[in-house]
């Protein structure tokens, strides 16, 4: 809910993160990703690195998707960079753009825990290596989208 992030936008007030990186696939919780970085974000001077990460030959348009989400930022759409790269790993493009960045800001993965179980996600993954500060977001879903997973 809005209220919700206005008192997390007051909370945080205090603490400028010039440089906030936004690792983006496209998922369920990327919108919310990138609009809590945009609170987040220094609101004179903060940038935001929206990234994405390819592994294969999929095409994931990540100017696109910051700029259907521009009515949520509380960010001129100008200091919203979009960088693509192509990489092996995911976990590691992120731990190396990381670097001059001073949050990441990484929606939570949208599989069930169910179908992980013995694997680290990419953003436990990050929360393990990175001495970054880091925050992860989640959608709230209501109870008929958690039956309609299951079914």
């Amino acid at each position: 809910p809005p209220e919700r992030l206005e008192r997390l936008a007051s909370l945080c007030r205090e603490t400028n993160f010039k440089r906030v990186l936004v690792p983006l696939a496209g998922g369920p919780n990327g919108g919310l990703a990138l609009e809590v970085a945009s609170i987040l974000a220094d609101p004179e001077e903060g940038e935001i690195t929206a990234l994405s990460v390819t592994t294969r030959s999929e095409r994931f348009d990540i100017r696109q998707f910051v700029d259907e989400r521009e009515g949520r930022l509380h960010v001129p759409l100008e200091r919203v960079l979009t960088k693509g790269v192509r990489a092996t790993g995911i976990a590691e493009a992120i731990m190396a753009e990381s670097e001059g960045h001073d949050l990441i800001v990484l929606g939570a993965t949208a599989r069930p825990a169910i179908s992980r179980i013995g694997q680290r996600t990419v953003p436990e993954i990050i929360a393990a290596r990175s001495d970054k500060p880091m925050v992860m977001v989640r959608s709230a879903r209501g109870f008929r989208s958690w039956i309609r997973r299951w079914i």
